[in-house]
């Protein structure tokens, strides 16, 4: 059974960073964290 987008709640779907988004640096780190496949170096 699948889940209509319109019942996901937009606060725990987190979307990839894209080219020319304009986003807070809280959205942008929010995002950024939840890329797992960048490797990140520290």
């Amino acid at each position: 059974m699948m889940i209509s987008p319109k019942f996901l709640n937009p606060f725990l779907t987190i979307l990839p960073l894209e080219n020319g988004d304009r986003l807070s640096r809280a959205e942008f780190e929010r995002r950024y964290n939840a890329m797992t496949a960048v490797k990140k170096l520290n």
